[in-house]
């Protein structure tokens, strides 16, 4: 009875030391297009087959890979809003954990030996602390990819999966009929919901090719084949691993252009648990082979493929994290007995375990509290909501070729309304429009030939700090050095107009899109953002028409209340 409270007190500890990484808001950009997606099937009732939401692809061949998870999405952001999507999260999230905790219960040595009993310690058989700290680290680990998208669907999978395998390997005899079925289904649903099927498809291939190997068995090799076959069960048939195919040569070209494609960096500090985890997984691996007992070759190859791929791209981290944490935990089991009597007596204290949780979950805190942890269900930071607002209230700027980043595309087709066309938005049918924009943003000629190529009448950029030094020569010889902001010589006031900006975002019109009268009741020709300094000059100096910038700071103000 002691031995089962201790055990629920541990396991409520790890729940509670994961929440803030399980419960952040929801706030990743790419939801909106898939609600946009989800709300076009609906109202067609089939699945979409060709780019219909941009004016500049317009009936390019598009494969959505995603498709049943959008329409989840959709149906719990129809019935319960964002809250039923933050709360969806957090479940699917749970599941990942709780899968993970489970598979932590089935992990032998890192080593494959039989754990040994009378071995005590913190990570003893991954005992109850254990694998209460192995959690609470894990949901450290996994904050990068803990957002309300399809991925989430992914990590449940992909911990299942392992739990499983972990549990009784590919296949037994006992289930010889049903298990090659299971497969077939799981993985048929699964590729529906996400692309991430294929990190379970290799997974499960390593495994399978292993067991098969070791036990003569042809059945795990059943089980890999009906996987395969289920991934292929989707709307688009062949089309979806050729689609897949072509999006991993793209991998290398958008690294520098969408963070969760960059590698692992040191200057985040979101990813510094996973550099901590590539170390341990790294360092148990060696202990296993210098002390002759070498870790399932499944078991090493999964890890060394998933760690490598997270290195170089850290939308990997939530499979890394779930194939190494238990790895890490195990070895530490397997070594326990190894340690010196006077430091296994320091580490084997309730105190330093608690705490060691304790850490991870204020690290989590620390990471997700500026987001809104406990305190709202998603937030606005990355979208440009009072752009959106500017662009209803105007409804003769909604229908111009409007040029916006790359994140913002599905925002904006999603609130601005069905027929809505877009630049861009966060779908993979879009890389080569982003690399061709990462290109022409080196110089404003550049940025300039760009718009003019894809027709824009309209952009919205962000409202980002970046400054260029320009120095201005007086009249009486003199100069004077000023940072101003970038948009003036990307945006020239001779081509585009500026009519609306937030903290988000600044709006510019071409010249000669509106009738002239209609633009100069919508510019700011003197109120501009970021560019105090020089506008303090030249309003010192009396070059400037002072009224017309107190009318338009005015107008701007009142604005801004009612967006």
């Amino acid at each position: 009875m002691k031995t089962r409270s201790r055990l629920d007190a541990w396991t409520a500890g790890a729940w509670l030391c994961a929440l803030p990484a399980l419960a952040a808001p929801i706030g990743d950009p790419d939801l909106w297009w898939h609600l946009n997606a989800a709300r076009w099937m609906v109202a067609q009732r089939a699945f979409p087959r060709v780019e219909a939401f941009s004016f500049t692809l317009p009936g390019t061949p598009w494969v959505d890979f995603e498709w049943l998870s959008q329409l989840v999405l959709y149906a719990v952001h129809a019935g319960a809003g964002l809250a039923g999507l933050w709360a969806l999260k957090l479940a699917a999230l749970a599941a990942a954990g709780w899968a993970l905790s489970r598979a932590l219960a089935a992990a032998p040595s890192a080593g494959g030996a039989q754990r040994r009993p009378g071995d005590g310690g913190p990570m003893a058989a991954v005992g109850a602390s254990g694998r209460a700290l192995a959690l609470a680290f894990w949901a450290a680990v996994i904050i990068p990819r803990s957002d309300a998208r399809p991925e989430m669907f992914s990590l449940a999978a992909f911990a299942w999966l392992f739990w499983r395998l972990e549990a009784r390997g590919a296949g037994s005899d006992g289930e010889r009929t049903r298990l090659p079925l299971v497969s077939f289904v799981f993985f048929a649903l699964w590729a529906n919901l996400h692309a991430g099927f294929v990190y379970g498809l290799f997974l499960l291939g390593v495994y399978a090719v292993d067991e098969a190997a070791e036990r003569r068995c042809r059945v795990p090799l059943l089980v890999l084949a009906a996987g395969v076959l289920g991934s292929c069960a989707t709307p688009y048939g062949v089309r979806l691993p050729l689609m897949l195919w072509e999006h991993l040569r793209e991998a290398e070209g958008i690294q520098r252009l969408i963070l969760e494609w960059a590698p692992l960096s040191l200057s985040r500090p979101g990813h510094w648990p996973s550099w901590l985890l590539l170390f341990g997984a790294g360092l148990a691996a060696l202990a296993a082979l210098l002390r002759g007992r070498p870790a399932r070759p499944a078991r090493l190859v999964t890890l060394a493929i998933f760690g490598l791929a997270a290195l170089r791209h850290a939308r990997v981290l939530g499979a890394f994290a779930t194939l190494a944490v238990p790895f890490v935990a195990a070895a530490a089991a397997a070594h326990w007995g190894d340690l010196r009597p006077r430091l296994r007596a320091a580490l084997d204290s309730r105190a330093l375990r608690a705490s060691a949780m304790a850490a991870c979950g204020l690290w989590g805190l620390w990471l997700t509290w500026p987001a809104g942890t406990f305190l709202a269900v998603s937030h606005e930071q990355l979208l440009p909501v009072r752009a959106v607002r500017y662009l209803r209230a105007h409804p003769e700027l909604r229908d111009l070729r409007l040029y916006h980043p790359w994140g913002w595309g599905g925002y904006l087709g999603y609130r601005l309304g069905p027929g809505t066309k877009v630049f861009q938005d966060g779908r993979y049918l879009f890389h080569g429009l982003l690399m061709e924009a990462g290109a022409a943003s080196r110089s404003p000629e550049g940025w300039q030939g760009f718009l003019d190529r894809h027709g824009v009448d309209a952009a919205l950029m962000e409202n980002v700090p970046l400054f260029q030094e320009t120095t201005r020569q007086y009249p009486d010889g003199t100069r004077r050095a000023f940072r101003r902001p970038f948009y003036l010589s990307f945006m020239p006031a001779g081509k585009w107009a500026l009519v609306h900006w937030d903290d988000r975002g600044l709006l510019f019109v071409r010249r000669g899109v509106l009738a002239p009268e209609r633009l100069a009741g919508l510019e700011y020709r003197l109120a501009r953002p970021r560019d105090d300094e020089a506008l303090a000059d030249v309003l010192r100096r009396g070059e400037i028409d002072a009224a017309l910038l107190e009318r338009e700071r005015a107008r701007h103000e009142a604005e801004s209340q009612a967006l």
